[in-house]
């Protein structure tokens, strides 16, 4: 009886550490592949583990091309180095 329940604890302990590649495969993660490995190397760490099982979990879809309305298209916070791109362009009122 000890034997099985050391089997049973084996098992459950390997799927818990597992856990994160395991909802990667059942999700079709694009990264399966990925998260796997970091969960193989460093699911030992509890912070490797948890964005291992993060990684897993995330949303995935497209991330849209074109910018939301009325936002510009460049992005805030963006530095050209000074440069004025629009330099050659009459201002607009």
């Amino acid at each position: 009886m000890e034997n099985v329940m050391v089997l049973l604890f084996g098992f459950v302990a390997v799927g818990a550490y597992l856990l994160p590649a395991l909802v990667a495969h059942w999700r079709h993660h694009p990264q399966q592949n990925q998260v796997f490995i970091l969960n193989l190397l460093l699911g030992w760490t509890l912070i490797g583990w948890a964005a291992a099982l993060i990684w897993a979990v995330r949303e995935y879809g497209e991330r849209p091309t074109t910018p939301a309305p009325n936002r510009p298209a460049r992005v805030q916070g963006w530095s050209d180095g000074g440069l004025d791109w629009d330099a050659d362009k009459p201002p607009t009122p």
